[in-house]
C-alpha cells in the first residue's frame, strides 16, 4: 500500500531544495532533492502514475547534476530512469508522448558528451516518435521539434568526417533535416508566439548555428545580427540571452576570418557577463575561452597564454579537472604553449588532456582523437617522427582524421616557375601564414610521374583557414595572365583554379568559393568558439 502522505512530502521536498539550487548553484541542495526524489521511486509501486513520475523527476534531477558536475555516472543513471518510465508508460496516455521526449533529449546529452553516433540515432527515434504521437498545435510538439532540430544537428556535427558515398550522403541529410526542422520551429514559435518572444529568438539562434555548421556564414551573420538587435530592444542589453547571440555573433565573424571584430565583440561580452553573470559562471568562462581563441588567431600568443591559465584555474575549480569543457581549455592552452615554440610543455599537455579524454569521452570520440592529431603535430616539431607517425596511424586507423594538416598549392603550365616565388611573397605578408608556409614537392596525380616543379605546402589550422583562401583567390583575380593553380588537400582531393575564372566571378559567387574552398581544406581541430546551450 503506498504511504501517498510521505510520497506528497518527499515530492515537495524535492521541488524546495531544486529551486533553491536555481537560486544559489548550491550542489548539495540539488544531492538533497536527489535522495528525497529516490524516496518517492521507492514509496510508489510500478504502475502507479506517481512512481513513472518520480522516475522522471529522478532522470531530470541526475541530469542537471551531471551537467553541473560532469559525472558520467549521472547521466547513465539519468537515462535508466527515464528509460524505464517510458516502459511503464501505456503508449496512448498523454504522459507518454512525453517520457519519449524526456528519453530522447536525456541520449541526446549523453550523444554531445560521448559522441555516441548510437546514442544520437536512438534520440533521434524517440523525439521523433514523440513529435508524431503530439497533435498539431500542443505546445509539447514544438518543445519535441526544438530537440528534434539539435539532435540531427548534433548528429550533423559527430559526422562530419564521412567515410564513403554512404556516409556522405547520411551526413548532407543530417545537416539539411536539421535546417528544415529549426525553420518549421521558427516559422511556428513566429506565429503563435510573436517574432519577439524569447522562445522565438532561441530559435532563430538555432538556425543561426546550424547554418554556420555548415559553412553558411553569410546567412548565419545575418540571422545572428537579428537575434541579437531583438534580444537588445525586448530583453535588454544585459539579459543573458542577449549576451549569448552577442557571443555567437562573435563566433562568427571570427569564422569569417574577421578577427579584429571579434575581438573587440568578445571583450564587450566578457565585460557584461562578468558583471552580469560573475567571473565563475560557464559562460563567462566560455567567453573568456573563445577571446583566448581569438587573440590566438590574431597571433597575440603571449596575451592568449595568460588568458588560458585564467580560464583553466576557473574551469577546473567550479567544473573540476575532468569536465569537457575544462579539457578543452587545456587542449587549447596546449596549443598555444606549441605556438609559442614550447614543444616540451605542450607535449606534456596533450598527453594529460589525451589520457583525460579517452577516460571521460572514450578513444573513439572526435574530441580525443583531436587531442590525439595535436600531440601527433607537437611530437613532429620535437622531431619524433616515429612517434607521431604511429600515432597518426591510430588516428587513420578509426576513420575520423586525415593523416596530415597540410595543404599543397602548386602553379601549374608555363608560368610556375615564375609565378611561385610571388605567390609564397604575397601570402607571407600575413605573417600567420607565412610562417607556416614552405616549398615543398607537389603530390602526383594517380598513374603520372609527378610534376617537376616546387609547390608550397601550409600547415592550416582552422584560425588561419579563412585567411588563407581569401589571400589565395585575391592573389589570383589581382594576376594579368591567366595563371592557373592546383589545390591539394590533406586527403589528396585536389582542385583547379585558374585567374581568368576568379576574375569573372561576382561577390556573391566569390563569397560561395571561399566558404566551399575553406571547408574542403578544414582539418579536424577544436579552436573553434564553443556554442552556447540554447533553449
Amino acid at each position: 500500500m503506498t504511504d501517498s502522505g510521505s510520497t506528497r512530502a518527499s515530492f515537495e521536498l524535492s521541488e524546495a531544495l531544486w529551486d533553491r539550487f536555481d537560486r544559489t548553484g548550491n550542489v548539495a541542495d540539488l544531492d538533497e532533492a536527489i535522495a528525497a526524489i529516490r524516496r518517492a521511486v521507492e514509496l510508489t509501486p510500478p504502475g502507479e502514475p506517481d512512481h513513472q513520475a518520480a522516475l522522471s523527476n529522478l532522470g531530470a534531477a541526475l541530469l542537471r547534476r551531471g551537467d553541473r558536475t560532469g559525472n558520467a555516472a549521472d547521466l547513465d543513471e539519468a537515462i535508466a530512469a527515464i528509460r524505464r518510465a517510458v516502459e511503464l508508460t501505456p503508449p496512448g496516455e498523454p504522459d507518454h508522448q512525453a517520457a519519449l521526449s524526456n528519453l530522447g533529449a536525456a541520449l541526446l546529452r549523453r550523444g554531445d558528451r560521448t559522441g555516441n553516433a548510437a546514442d544520437l540515432d536512438e534520440a533521434i527515434a524517440a523525439i521523433r516518435r514523440a513529435v508524431e504521437l503530439t497533435p498539431p498545435g500542443e505546445p509539447d510538439r514544438l518543445a519535441a521539434l526544438s530537440n528534434l532540430g539539435d539532435a540531427l544537428r548534433l548528429r550533423f556535427e559527430e559526422a562530419s568526417e564521412p567515410a564513403d558515398d554512404d556516409a556522405v550522403r547520411e551526413f548532407r541529410q543530417f545537416g539539411a533535416e536539421a535546417t528544415t526542422v529549426y525553420r518549421e520551429v521558427l516559422e511556428l514559435r513566429e506565429r503563435i508566439l510573436g517574432r519577439d518572444h524569447p522562445d522565438t529568438l532561441a530559435a532563430m539562434n538555432n538556425l543561426a548555428a546550424v547554418l554556420q555548421d555548415q559553412g553558411d556564414l553569410s546567412a548565419a551573420q545575418s540571422f545572428h545580427e537579428r537575434t541579437y538587435l531583438t534580444c537588445q530592444r525586448v530583453l535588454g542589453s544585459d539579459h543573458p540571452s542577449t549576451l549569448a547571440t552577442m557571443n555567437n555573433s562573435a563566433a562568427v565573424l571570427q569564422d569569417l576570418g574577421r578577427h579584429d571584430e571579434a575581438r573587440e565583440m568578445y571583450v564587450n561580452v566578457l565585460r557584461a557577463r562578468e558583471r552580469v553573470l560573475g567571473s565563475d559562471h560557464p559562460s563567462t568562462l566560455a567567453t573568456m575561452n573563445n577571446f583566448a581563441a581569438v587573440l590566438q588567431d590574431l597571433g597575440r600568443h603571449d596575451e592568449a597564454r595568460e588568458m588560458y591559465v585564467n580560464v583553466l584555474r576557473a574551469r577546473e575549480r567550479v567544473l573540476g579537472s575532468d569536465h569537457p569543457s575544462t579539457l578543452a581549455t587545456m587542449n587549447n592552452f596546449a596549443a598555444v604553449l606549441q605556438d609559442l615554440g614550447r614543444h616540451d610543455e605542450a607535449r606534456e599537455m596533450y598527453v594529460n588532456v589525451l589520457r583525460a579524454r579517452e577516460r571521460v569521452l572514450g578513444s573513439d570520440h572526435p574530441s580525443t582523437l583531436a587531442t590525439m592529431n595535436n600531440l601527433a603535430a607537437v611530437l613532429q616539431d620535437l622531431g619524433r617522427h616515429d612517434d607521431a607517425l604511429q600515432l597518426r596511424r591510430r588516428i587513420r586507423a578509426k576513420r575520423s582524421l586525415g593523416v596530415s594538416q597540410d595543404a599543397t598549392v602548386t602553379v601549374v603550365g608555363e608560368q610556375s616557375e615564375s609565378q611561385l616565388p610571388l605567390l609564397k611573397a604575397w601570402l607571407s605578408d600575413d605573417a600567420k601564414i607565412g610562417d607556416r608556409l614552405r616549398l615543398a614537392q607537389p603530390q602526383p596525380q594517380p598513374g603520372s610521374m609527378g610534376a617537376m616543379a616546387n609547390a608550397l605546402a601550409v600547415t592550416l589550422r582552422a584560425g588561419v583557414l579563412n585567411s588563407f583562401v581569401q589571400l589565395l583567390l585575391q592573389w589570383l583575380r589581382s594576376r594579368r595572365t591567366d595563371v592557373r593553380i592546383v589545390i591539394t588537400n590533406a586527403h589528396g582531393d585536389r582542385v583547379q583554379l585558374s585567374a581568368e575564372k576568379m576574375r569573372s566571378l561576382d561577390e556573391v559567387e566569390l563569397h560561395a568559393l571561399i566558404n566551399a574552398l575553406t571547408e574542403s581544406l578544414r582539418p579536424y581541430d577544436e579552436f573553434a568558439s564553443e556554442d552556447e546551450p540554447q533553449a
